[in-house]
């Protein structure tokens, strides 16, 4: 962070991009791009050493408008996870959910259950078979809307070896809710959103609306922000350094639905060789955390569709600003990022001329115009979806070829002794 912490407790500073040495082209290029393609996001607001840089709305939001984080309320829980080790109401995040919950342990129960651990609610690696997201929606099917959900379930995976995008951190907020001896809600106010200044908020964490937390893009950010702060706020330390650096370095490895490196209910990346932190959502909810330019950007969107495209915004915007200034100082020694496209040894022009078929498919086929952006963000969805798999057929195909040219060549050399 910058010598002088400011903390945006009641509100956050502004600041020109002249002050903070970036090329307002940047953001003017990245504005463009979001008026031409587009069109569903809601808000982008960036934040540089504890001061807003840039911050947009459309859709008829603005500064005030509470939004649906949808799956970012997931790193609020482990923030939330934070402050209870903090306080020493969790002694270690290897305490098992049965030893927690000794007198609601149904018998019997799968063994495999009393393995599970708060860590494995954080990384979402309980291995437990939860039902589809329609059953919870339905509040119907709940007999009940507490632990006992989690117990009725089948293990399919041992504890801690496989990710699976369920709904393991709403044992977190049951385990919490019990060693505190509060409402969840009430112990989030007073342990965490108060003392950073959140206090327009609604959400309510049980199963048949788990993705209803609401805040304004600004208070999505300073999420981001205590992060940055390792944990301290104001004259408080919230959340210990040593579980900011554990939440946000891998401890899984994870697939559906952002294939990557997996923290405490994090998302860890590289950004043209940033080291970088986020939180999604559906919709293309997002909150990134970009150590090395002290930067948070909050993008939100309209729920209407999955949206990944959005991360493009971020990931266009740090590069723009990775390039303009090559001589920051960098926090920690990161490998560089190599794209997709360079994996794949793509020249400029044959992604341009790809880029240029997937317009014209649209055009042609679905009577649809879209921007330079869209296509790129189709043709990177296909080369990390599609690609992989196509390139390894191809390698097996080529084996297979070399292993019957060996067998002719045997067959050549037996043919000639004498």
């Amino acid at each position: 962070m910058a010598d002088s912490i400011y903390y945006p407790t009641r509100s956050w500073k502004e600041s020109l991009l002249e002050k903070q040495d970036i090329d307002p082209g940047i953001f003017e290029k990245m504005l463009n791009a979001i008026k031409e393609d587009f069109r569903h996001v809601n808000s982008i607001l960036a934040i540089k050493n504890g001061s807003i840089i840039f911050e947009k709305y459309f859709n008829g939001y603005n500064k005030y408008s509470l939004q649906n984080t949808a799956c970012i309320f997931k790193s609020f829980i482990s923030a939330a996870v934070g402050t209870a080790l903090n306080k020493n109401i969790i002694g270690s995040l290897d305490e098992r959910i049965a030893d927690i919950f000794k007198n609601q342990v149904p018998d019997p129960i799968d063994e495999n259950i009393r393995k599970i651990t708060l860590k494995h609610a954080l990384t979402n690696s309980t291995g437990l078979n939860w039902r589809p997201p329609e059953y919870y929606s339905n509040p119907d099917n709940l007999i009940y809307d507490d632990i006992r959900l989690a117990f009725e379930l089948d293990v399919i995976s041992e504890p801690g070896r496989v990710f699976s995008y369920k709904p393991d951190p709403q044992i977190l907020v049951y385990s919490l809710s019990h060693l505190s001896g509060e409402d969840f809600i009430k112990y989030v106010d007073a342990n965490l959103f108060r003392p950073m200044g959140i206090v327009d908020y609604q959400w309510d964490p049980g199963f048949n609306t788990i993705e209803d937390l609401r805040l304004t893009a600004r208070d999505i950010a300073k999420l981001g922000y205590l992060y940055l702060c390792n944990g301290t706020w104001e004259d408080k330390t919230l959340i210990s350094n040593d579980y900011i650096a554990e939440s946000t370095m891998p401890q899984i490895w994870a697939d559906y639905p952002e294939q990557g490196d997996f923290g405490y209910l994090w998302w860890i990346s590289e950004l043209h060789g940033n080291k970088v932190y986020y939180s999604s959502g559906f919709g293309g909810q997002y909150l990134y955390v970009i150590p090395r330019y002290d930067m948070i950007v909050v993008v939100t969107s309209r729920m209407d569709k999955p949206h990944p495209e959005n991360k493009l915004i971020v990931r266009n915007l740090i590069e723009d600003i990775s390039v303009s200034n090559k001589n920051a100082v960098t926090r920690r020694g990161w490998p560089v990022e190599k794209s997709l496209f360079s994996h794949y040894n793509l020249t400029k022009e044959d992604k341009g001329r790809l880029l240029d078929e997937i317009r014209n498919y649209f055009y042609q086929e679905r009577d649809e115009q879209i921007g330079y952006i869209a296509s790129e963000s189709l043709l990177e969805f296909f080369l990390n979806t599609l690609g992989k798999y196509i390139y390894n057929k191809a390698l097996d195909d080529v084996r297979t070829w070399f292993e019957k040219r060996m067998e002719d060549l045997e067959s050549d050399f037996y043919a000639i002794y004498k």
